[in-house]
């Protein structure tokens, strides 16, 4: 007990210290079950399953996160937190679990010590300790994993079918962690079919095959792991069945993630599959032991590294090479059929020659048991040179582990360029900027960044507060306060933004950008707005007001004149007067002139128009707020024939659906059907 209290208490600070830095920024898979977790309490819309464009995440990571979220008041670390004390309490799981699988031909302090040994190395594996610092739900199966075997060998051991109950029960609440789960049964089943071969030739040995078949003891043993399978499959699908009625009413979510994930194995066709599947086994397997095979991703491992380092390796290869020559042993045969087919997801999307680690974890627990049978076997092998200097060299060869782990995850793995970019750095530091300013000035973000789904920190960072966002290109978003403003922009996506503003506030001064990585480009312009600025237009003031919402503070136009054909821009100028706004539209129309006023002989028809929400609909009315000023642009084109020298325009607004046309009132030359004039643009000949 003393020393699984020890391992777990390692386990815990490699996988707590300094979690709020380490990884920095977050990545998609921690934030939007964040997301999902905190708009549940507001919305009470639990689900089974949490249906997104990837495939979806399943229910046990967003009430995890419901969890932590409660216990954190909020943090936007709340689902971090949660994952790494669930990956630390997994420890004390798979003890159980590895000391039930090798009691059954182990006497029990053999059992006990291997047992500790697997713990410790699962909890010294670096992609193992990297999957539980970053709030992925990949980690989160394994317990269930372990559970299921834990009593899957307690039934073995006792012959006691409750426990099979047991195990089928914790199959089946497996299905509710993560993807990698599903691929359980396959071991389990395995496991007993596997367990009846073995136990049937053994009680048959010597035997002919037909009298073997015949025999009662080969019989009693296919039985009674049929029975014990059957019980298994009974529990797991009654525990299962919410989960499984959801998939059957939505089949196409339940083969989303394996379809997007299976691309590479599938681009090839039937007659390429074989040799994938050669390659990407080699590659996974490489990947437990070999330098260089590791998964590349620094998101949820140190790029190229191993599973296991130098030392668990050899281990690792040398309880594998004991399992496969004992195939008969039933802790051999649970902890093989657990490691090996636990591997097959890993197997099936490996992409760009690099097994994804977080789709092999389930078979870590199982891989750390063969690991400790071969440092276990190891110790056998040095023993009779003496007893100190066999366990003076396991030891020392578990103290280099864990120092190779320590490094690996405080020392190496922070200093991975690419873990910049991989957890979304820039976004969480503009998202932490504009909360940080938000409390003494307004903030605005372009384009529509709190809403962005490839940009999810935002909205988990800033939802509900003080900070505003607009859709960048289409328009531009002024202050209604003569407090300080910020505008952060997301550059690759917003080009015109950032021109725009320095023309409209001359005053306003760019601060260093925000990089996309160390040494790269700018991901993040700021701009600082001073307090008291005075905009540089309109050219043209109004003041004309649209019933008691809408007031027109004026309007630019991109040219005095253009030629027939040409395109010309018409920018107005907004003021929201009332909260909460309905939908409306404008239309700026632009006509033959005495059109514009219907002067008789000449059509009132516009020649042409430019008409809808505003900001090209991406910015509608119900978004405004009160006194700020929204920049909407209108492009027209003049007509190729069109015959006068100047050409008239007018505005409306207009309530959607209805149509129906807001009054105008106030300065300006009003026009009739509630229109107001924007005088005319030159017409070049």
């Amino acid at each position: 007990m003393l020393a699984l209290l020890g391992i777990t208490l390692l386990g815990a600070a490699l996988r707590l210290v300094n979690l709020r830095g380490l990884p920095p920024g977050a990545y998609l898979d921690e934030t939007i079950p964040n997301i999902i977790a905190r708009d549940l309490v507001a919305t009470g819309n639990y689900q089974i399953y949490y249906i997104e464009s990837f495939g979806g995440y399943h229910p046990l990571v967003v009430y995890l996160a419901l969890l932590w979220r409660w216990l954190t008041a909020g943090s936007p670390y709340a689902l971090r937190y949660g994952v790494a004390v669930w990956s630390v309490l997994s420890l004390p799981v798979f003890f159980l679990a590895l000391r039930a699988i090798f009691l059954l031909d182990q006497p029990a302090p053999r059992a006990t010590w291997l047992a500790l040994g697997g713990t410790l190395i699962a909890a010294l594996t670096v992609s193992y300790i990297i999957n539980g610092r970053n709030g992925f739900e990949n980690t989160l199966p394994l317990p269930a994993a372990a559970a299921t075997f834990l009593f899957l060998a307690e039934g073995l051991r006792s012959g006691r079918r409750r426990y099979m109950l047991l195990a089928g029960l914790a199959l089946g609440l497996s299905q509710y962690t993560a993807l990698s789960a599903r691929f359980l049964p396959l071991p389990v089943a395995a496991a007993l079919v596997w367990l009846a071969v073995a136990q049937s030739r053994a009680s048959a040995e010597g035997r002919a095959s037909a009298q073997r078949r015949a025999s009662p003891q080969w019989r009693a043993a296919w039985r009674a792991r049929a029975i014990d399978l059957l019980v298994v499959a009974v529990a797991s699908l009654a525990a299962a069945l919410p989960f499984l009625l959801f998939f059957v009413a939505h089949p196409e979510q339940f083969f989303a993630r394996g379809l997007l994930t299976t691309g590479a194995a599938r681009e090839g066709g039937l007659a390429q599959l074989p040799a994938f599947l050669l390659n990407s086994t080699w590659r996974t397997l490489g990947g437990l032991v070999l330098p260089g095979f590791g998964d590349v991703l620094p998101r949820q491992n140190l790029p190229g590294r191993p599973l296991f380092d130098a030392f668990l390796a050899v281990c690792l290869v040398v309880g594998l090479a004991l399992a496969a020559r004992r195939p008969r042993r039933p802790s051999h045969i649970l902890l093989l059929s657990w490691a090996g087919l636990s591997l097959v997801p890993a197997i099936l999307t490996l992409v760009n020659n690099a097994p994804h680690f977080t789709r092999l974890m389930v078979a870590l627990p199982a891989l750390a048991g063969l690991a400790a049978l071969g440092a276990g076997a190891l110790w056998s092998m040095l023993r009779p040179r003496g007893a100190w200097l066999a366990g003076g060299l396991v030891a020392a060869g578990l103290c280099f582990s864990t120092a190779a782990t320590v490094k690996a995850v405080f020392v190496d793995w922070p200093r991975v360029p690419a873990l910049y970019v991989d957890f979304l750095v820039a976004d969480w530091r503009a998202a932490d900027l504009a909360q940080a300013r938000s409390m003494n000035q307004d903030v605005f973000l372009s384009p529509d960044l709190l809403s962005r789904p490839d940009h999810t920190t935002f909205n988990l960072l800033l939802h509900g507060g003080p900070v505003r966002d607009f859709p960048g290109p289409a328009c531009l978003l002024a202050p209604a306060s003569g407090r300080p403003a910020t505008y952060i922009i997301l550059a690759p996506s917003d080009p015109r933004t950032a021109d725009r503003l320095t023309a409209l506030f001359p005053a306003a001064h760019q601060e260093p950008a925000i990089l996309h990585a160390p040494g790269q480009w700018a991901d993040y312009l700021v701009f600082q707005v001073p307090a008291g600025a005075v905009p540089a237009g309109p050219q043209h003031p109004s003041g004309a007001l649209f019933g008691a919402a809408l007031r027109l503070a004026g309007y630019d136009l991109s040219a005095p004149a253009v030629r027939p054909g040409e395109t010309f821009t018409v920018t107005l100028y907004w003021q929201a007067l009332q909260p909460a706004l309905p939908a409306y539209s404008m239309f700026v129309h632009l006509y033959l002139p005495g059109g514009e006023v219907g002067a008789a002989g000449v059509s009132a028809q516009p020649v042409a128009q430019n008409d809808g929400a505003p900001c090209s609909q991406t910015f509608p009315t119900p978004r405004w707020q009160p006194g700020e000023v929204v920049v909407d642009e209108r492009t027209l084109t003049l007509p190729a024939d069109y015959p006068a020298a100047t050409a008239p325009l007018g505005l409306g607004v207009y309530a959607w659906p209805s149509l129906e046309r807001l009054p105008v009132a106030g300065p300006g030359d009003l026009l009739p059907d509630s229109r107001v004039s924007l005088g005319a643009i030159g017409v070049l000949r």
